[in-house]
């Protein structure tokens, strides 16, 4: 089975054509055709896949009754063996659909920001957070509110009610309220590109996405659901999720990642010394830095299940074992600059070489 044909299959779970059981039948079937061809998968790759379909599903669903649009993209290509997978799918499918019969509701806000030090705090519930910047003055605060009522008034009601936004001119935050249930709450946030900024993003069951953001300080904390930065540069940066893959492309000061059940996946674009604290289970990690002769390289990466490769210009392997191995740049006390890096993970492989 070809990997369209098996994307075709999860996306006709998508337009309920077919059940959920039949499709992982399908999947199960040219899963086993595969194991004859190719015992080399591993069961990590696979947890991961499966755990990022839900995280696109979940990101494209918008409300009541809607269809999920465009998930199920390079998901065939994965799958190996898996005595679980038949679990696994049906598992992440559960669910799916638990907003669905509610009222989604969506509010704008915009202000503007009188300091050039701007903190942000963003705390969802069901839904995803996104937030880049934008060449506008000042800032745009789009929510989007899922709830569940017993009529149309009473669902709009709540959804006024549904979380808290506090604006100063150096500060713009937004909460949910602890009294909503069996709802959600998704915001997208457009910032200023001259502003600098430190943000705290909280969500659950969706995942969190930042783009050509600059500043100080940024925490991101999330279940069931994937991080993405692209393009930032921020000092300190400290993602923590569940059941998510993370995926950072940047500048990196000091970045602590820590996932379970997801890949991490981290392109460095450091500018001066940094710090790389990368952890997981059930997932790989693979990191690329920078190949500049001035920056120096300190690398400490185990795995309990899985091959390790280090391929960094001038690397001097100082220990390594079956599972782990310890590296350093051979010049490394001369360097101006240097990157230290940690990467730990179980049932996964962990790559991490330099940018062509």
């Amino acid at each position: 089975m070809t990997e369209k044909q098996r994307t075709e299959i999860l996306r006709q779970v998508e337009r309920r054509e077919i059940s959920v059981d039949d499709a992982i039948k399908l999947l199960e079937e040219a899963d086993r055709e595969e194991r004859a061809k190719d015992r080399a998968g591993h069961v990590a790759e696979i947890r991961t896949a499966v755990s990022d379909v839900l995280h696109e599903v979940s990101d494209s669903l918008k409300g009541a009754g809607e269809v999920v649009n465009d998930v199920f993209t390079d998901v065939g290509k994965e799958l190996r063996e898996n005595q679980d997978l038949r679990g696994a799918i049906a598992g992440l499918f559960s669910g799916l659909f638990t907003l669905g019969g509610g009222h989604t509701y969506e509010y704008v806000h915009e202000g503007l920001f009188e300091a050039n030090a701007i903190r942000v705090v963003l705390r969802g519930r069901n839904g995803k957070l996104q937030v880049r910047n934008w060449d506008g003055e000042g800032y745009k605060l789009t929510t989007r509110v899922t709830v569940r009522g017993s009529s149309e008034i009473e669902a709009k009601n709540m959804s006024r009610e549904a979380y808290v936004l506090a604006a100063t001119p150096g500060e713009l935050q937004m909460k949910v309220r602890p009294t909503l249930r069996n709802g959600g709450v998704s915001a997208e946030l457009l910032l200023p590109v001259t502003k600098e900024y430190s943000m705290t993003l909280e969500t659950s069951n969706g995942s969190v996405q930042v783009e050509d953001i600059t500043g100080e300080e940024l925490e991101i904390k999330t279940s069931n659901g994937a991080v993405v930065l692209n393009g930032c540069c921020f000092t300190r940066t400290n993602v923590d999720t569940s059941n998510g893959s993370v995926t950072l492309a940047g500048s990196c000061g000091e970045a602590k990642v820590e996932t379970s059940n997801g890949s991490i996946r981290v392109d460095a674009a450091g500018a001066g010394d940094s710090e790389l604290e990368l952890s997981t289970s059930n997932g790989s990690i693979t990191l690329v830095v920078n190949d500049e002769p001035d920056t120096g390289y300190s690398i400490n990466a185990s795995t309990s299940n899985g091959r390790i490769s280090a391929d960094v210009h001038g690397l001097s392997i100082l220990t390594k074992g079956k599972n782990n191995i310890t590296a350093r740049s051979e010049n490394y006390d001369k360097c101006g600059k240097h990157t230290r890096i940690q990467a730990r993970t179980s049932n996964g492989r962990i790559n991490i070489s330099h940018r062509e």
